[in-house]
């Protein structure tokens, strides 16, 4: 299950004993920081969590899975989410099948 800005914000306000409205401003500006950051060209990296970085992937020739039909693939910038030693470590083990 995914959580929501939204419900973002109101943990936030929660755990924070603040409003929703200032939780949500909070949780908007730490994303605009982020966003900003990384359309700036920076990593992001936040201590016992995770590193974000923009890497550029490189053209490649992809297939329509209903024709068959190869379809180039232009280059792109896309975010890439390497998780830290300590949230892997919270994680919960997933048996392989």
């Amino acid at each position: 299950m995914a959580i929501s800005k939204a419900e973002l914000a109101e943990l936030v306000a929660g755990s924070m004993k603040i409003s929703k409205n200032d939780a949500r401003c909070c949780v908007n500006a730490v994303l605009d920081a982020i966003c900003g950051s990384l359309s700036n060209g920076n990593d992001v990296r936040v201590q016992g969590f995770g590193t974000l970085k923009v890497v550029q992937r490189s053209p490649r020739l992809g297939r329509n899975p209903s024709t068959k039909e190869a379809v180039p693939i232009s280059a792109c910038n896309t975010v890439q989410f390497k998780v830290s030693q300590a949230l892997k470590e919270q994680l919960p083990q997933v048996m392989p099948l």
